[in-house]
């Protein structure tokens, strides 16, 4: 079942407040790594769940097998090892 607009456009604005809030989290993370000294020695590995559709394929779910509800974000930082970046199309799983 779908959502009336108001509502869609209120759940999509709320879920990308939470997007926003933890990407500064993150950076903020970042910045306190560096000024403490330590980026060049940390290990840093993020990891997510696939969080909810947001009106694609008319769901406002995660439980379907569509590829927006199979994928999930992994980054992975070592450094002196992924220092160019690394992109892989191998699989990755979660236990």
């Amino acid at each position: 079942e779908t959502l009336v607009d108001w509502k869609a456009y209120a759940e999509r604005q709320a879920y990308q407040a939470a997007v926003s809030f933890q990407d500064a989290n993150v950076g903020t993370l970042m910045a306190e790594l560096k000024s403490l000294g330590v980026w060049d020695t940390t290990v840093i590995a993020l990891v997510g769940d696939h969080g909810f559709k947001l009106g694609e394929h008319g769901a406002w779910t995660k439980h379907t097998n569509f590829d927006l509800d199979t994928t999930t974000p992994f980054f992975l930082r070592v450094p002196g090892v992924t220092d160019g970046g690394i992109i892989t199309q191998a699989l990755v799983e979660h236990v």
